[in-house]
């Protein structure tokens, strides 16, 4: 944790956005592993699955992915900078839950090539602040043997560690994950905006007479 405090205590990173694209996206090639990745003959690197991450220049991580040839793993890397933050110096938790989704997402994919894996259920537990200016490496991985296909079973339940990484060989975990993926052959029909949804009421309704937990009661005009 000490580590992790120091960093974030540090200068923050000055970031010009009108170079945002091209310095963010190359910070991971800069990195020990990306070389380590490349030499690597158990993996290879694969296109990413979506690249609507990458069409918003704040969203630009410049993540790089590589899959285990047996199917059993897949590694990621990207930088995550002052543009991903919620409290100053702090990633915001809802950027890596997006790159943990991604990854996963991407993982099943490269499974079950012709199919469509959609999130049904995703569970993080942030285990450490996570600094800005830092780049980070994602593990995914799942007991299922690859390929996945519709017929043996329709969901799929992988894991996601993130860590930062620390020098040439020190990794720092900072989050993991587990989620469960439907495969799906085709996308879903969306509802349209009559059949969607309840009333406005339903959502506003409680008790009268049972406030909700932790929220006090508003005094209404006339009432003492």
């Amino acid at each position: 944790m000490e580590e992790l405090t120091d960093a974030v205590c540090g200068p923050p990173t000055v970031l010009n956005l009108g170079t945002h694209k091209t310095t963010l996206s190359s910070q991971p090639n800069k990195h020990p592993f990306v070389k380590r990745m490349e030499s690597e003959p158990g993996f290879e690197e694969i296109t990413a699955f979506s690249r609507n991450l990458n069409t918003p220049a704040l969203l630009d991580v410049g993540r790089r992915t590589w899959i285990e040839r047996t199917g059993k793993t897949a590694i990621s890397i990207f930088h995550l900078s002052t543009s991903h933050t919620g409290y100053a110096g702090l990633v915001h938790g809802g950027i890596l839950a997006a790159l943990v989704d991604e990854g996963c997402a991407e993982y099943c994919n490269r499974g079950a090539l012709t199919l469509y894996p959609l999130t049904k259920y995703l569970g993080i537990e942030f285990e450490k602040p996570s600094p800005t200016g830092e780049t980070f490496t994602a593990k995914v991985s799942t007991s299922r043997l690859f390929p996945l296909t519709v017929s043996e079973s329709r969901k799929v339940w992988v894991t996601c560690e993130v860590s930062v990484l620390r020098g040439q060989d020190r990794v720092i975990p900072v989050v993991k994950a587990s989620a469960l993926f439907i495969l799906c052959e085709k996308l879903p029909r969306l509802p349209s905006y009559s059949e969607a949804g309840h009333s406005i009421e339903d959502l506003l309704a409680y008790g009268k007479d049972e406030p909700l937990l932790g929220i006090a009661p508003v005094s209404v005009s006339g009432d003492k």
